[in-house]
């Protein structure tokens, strides 16, 4: 298998046809449709199902493509570190944000790479901690910060950057409360909208309550915090999220908030990373900005984060 022939073949799959991929790759039809057909007589397998409105990969199609997207993924970066090693920060960085980490720092990020590394390609994918190991896993991201260390094991590193607690949060139109904070024993009398297990807060939130010997009255499921907040601000519900997605601006004025104590609910945010990623100089350009970004929401008083306890170190196998 030749690395043209590979990038010919996720071109076909892009588009859907081979017309509309030659066309695409400034490649002739014949010369494309024996790159393909060369593919499947080297593995003894069909690829593509052709049809009268186009192709159809199979089950055999499908795993090739994702081999060969890691394949190019690491030619791509290996021709990028060896051209540019002398040069400045160039290239590729992919980063993985989960919702509130996208919503706290990726404007600013964007900012910050756009105007001090101009000549590195950034991309933000929004996903769920779970989602993000699998992305890291697969190589689909450089890098991501996440708050789930218990997938992964050797193969990831993970850097302990921040803490972050957990507030109540309530409708306004019910009267504001008057204490900056709730026991969670409280919390557990309101009735909540919260995610569905395996998202961190929902799972922190039953442990944390099991222990106390009290049940969480969830009248609502849902895997989306500003659908959450949606719901919280027309007073159909409580719940318990980060303070950062509790003060968001745009509820200002509908929804109230409360620091969750007896006890309180705190989650790390952590930097995860291939252990056998090579260091580029974009890789460690990209990953200094991105620190210098959460100091500074730890710093801000209203702040995503705050500073970590002395005694968190580096998590480096997958914790049970």
């Amino acid at each position: 298998m030749d690395l043209r022939s590979l990038r010919l073949y996720l071109a076909v799959l892009e588009h859907g046809s081979i017309t509309k991929a030659s066309e695409a790759a400034h490649v002739a039809q014949p010369a494309l449709g024996l790159h393909i057909r060369k593919l499947e007589e080297e593995l003894g397998l069909q690829l593509l199902e052709r049809h009268s409105r186009g192709i159809r990969v199979t089950e055999a199609g499908a795993l090739l493509a994702k081999h060969s997207e890691v394949i190019l993924r690491y030619v791509d970066l290996a021709k990028e570190e060896l051209t540019n090693y002398a040069k400045v920060p160039s290239g590729h960085f992919s980063i993985g944000l989960t919702p509130t980490a996208r919503e706290a720092i990726s404007v600013s990020l964007v900012e910050r790479v756009s105007r001090d590394l101009p000549a590195v390609q950034l991309t933000v994918k929004e996903a769920l901690s779970e989602s993000l190991v699998e992305y890291l896993l697969d190589h689909r991201v450089d890098a991501a910060l996440i708050y789930n260390t218990r997938e992964g094991g050797d193969q990831l590193v993970f850097e302990p950057l921040a803490s972050e607690s957990m507030y109540f949060v309530y409708p306004l139109k019910n009267g504001k409360r008057p204490k900056p904070t709730i026991t969670l024993t409280e919390v557990m009398q309101h009735r909540l909208i919260l995610p569905t297990r395996p998202h961190l807060v929902r799972t922190e939130v039953d442990r944390l309550a099991g222990n106390l010997g009290v049940e969480a009255n969830i009248v609502h499921e849902v895997d989306s915090m500003p659908a959450i907040r949606d719901f919280v601000s027309r007073g159909l519900g409580c719940s318990v999220m980060p303070h950062g997605a509790a003060v968001n601006a745009t509820y200002a004025g509908t929804i109230g908030s409360q620091l969750v104590v007896e006890p309180e609910i705190k989650r790390i945010l952590h930097l995860a990373y291939s252990r056998r990623r090579w260091m580029s100089k974009a890789f460690e350009a990209v990953i200094k900005v991105l620190k210098e970004i959460v100091d500074g929401e730890k710093d801000r008083a209203d702040g995503q984060w705050q500073r970590l306890d002395a005694h968190v170190r580096p998590a480096r196998k997958a914790a049970g």
